[in-house]
């Protein structure tokens, strides 16, 4: 996480001390959201595209990707709850450009980008929210080897129990607690679930309403891989939730 410096005027809004001043370069505006990208994003996204591009199977973000986001996806998100602090901890950004969808013939724009990195700064995946209005358009777009890795958040090594869900937001709200797990979808292969195991003795499946069989299904299946697994049947999304709420359906 970078450091605070300084209080700047703001270029967009005029306010003499609104604009904060981060030791990796970045600014952000607390008046109107304001944002600068930092020289050590451009440089991050330079190395992660160049390392990627030795393997055969790289994965890059989009060219257009910034950690400047519009006034919608702010909102989107802090609808949520999510924090400022956390927006930037995460790495959630944005491209206007999007991907073109070749089998549609779409190109996917905007998204909401929600990146995924391993310990050495190498891009993993990356899943984006589209924000656009084509009926043809997919509510969420995955890029990269999202059935392989494991993308756990607050994981300090105690492995007593893992929560998966199904989106983004919804894990980093959960992993304010307890360790937590987007799927990137709604289904937890048998390769990853082996390797959950050994790391966590149970397991919780935390899936959208509309995939409660699903969860129940799978909560079964990986039973034998685990001391316990269990699954939560809510009628909102995990995301929809106060930390309080969260924490009373995880003690049901």
């Amino acid at each position: 996480m970078s450091e605070f410096v300084q209080h700047e005027s703001c270029p967009q809004c005029g306010s003499s001390d609104n604009l904060a001043r981060y030791d990796d370069g970045h600014a952000y505006c607390f008046g109107c959201s304001y944002y600068e990208n930092g020289p050590l994003l451009s440089q991050l996204l330079q190395k992660v595209n160049t390392n990627n591009k030795k393997k055969d199977d790289f994965v890059s973000l989009p060219n257009d990707y910034s950690y400047s986001l519009p006034s919608v996806a702010n909102e989107w998100l802090k609808k949520y709850g999510l924090t400022q602090d956390e927006i930037y901890k995460h790495g959630i950004g944005w491209s206007n450009g999007g991907v073109f969808l070749s089998k549609k013939n779409l190109q996917l724009c905007p998204l909401l980008i929600f990146p995924f990195f391993d310990a050495d700064k190498k891009l993993l995946a990356w899943q984006g929210r589209y924000f656009g209005s084509d009926p043809k358009g997919t509510k969420y777009y995955t890029k990269g080897a999202r059935n392989s890795f494991l993308p756990i958040l607050n994981y300090d090594g105690n492995g007593s129990s893992l929560v998966v869900v199904e989106d983004c937001v919804s894990a980093y709200k959960l992993a304010r607690t307890v360790p937590s797990m987007p799927l990137l979808g709604s289904h937890l292969n048998e390769e990853k679930a082996l390797k959950i195991s050994r790391l966590f003795e149970g397991l919780t499946i935390w899936l959208d309403y509309d995939k409660a069989q699903e969860s129940i299904k799978m909560a079964r299946e990986y039973a034998p891989l685990f001391r316990f697994t269990k699954s939560i049947i809510s009628e909102k999304d995990p995301k929809e939730y106060t930390d309080e709420e969260l924490e009373k359906w995880l003690q049901l």
